[in-house]
């Protein structure tokens, strides 16, 4: 399970990492192949100074993690 910050209050950004066939970023980076790749990342990032990568069915899943992870922050990647 991730890391918890509730605590944290200011903002949190989740958003979709592509993955080609193979289970590369477009920068090269291998993920492998599985349920789609979404970066997390506080705003300031003090909690989190590097992100954090997780797997999720969709966004709204992903969001929903995130919300688990920062439960007194506001959530920003709802379509």
């Amino acid at each position: 399970m991730a890391q918890t910050f509730p605590d944290y209050t200011g903002r949190v950004y989740v958003t979709r990492e592509r993955l080609n066939s193979g289970g590369y970023t477009p920068q090269g980076v291998y993920f492998g192949i599985g349920l789609p790749l979404y970066f997390v990342q506080d705003y300031d990032g003090h909690c989190l100074p590097f992100g954090e990568y997780i797997r999720a069915a969709d966004r709204d899943h992903a969001v929903d993690i995130a919300g688990r992870m920062f439960p007194a922050a506001k959530i920003y990647g709802r379509k």
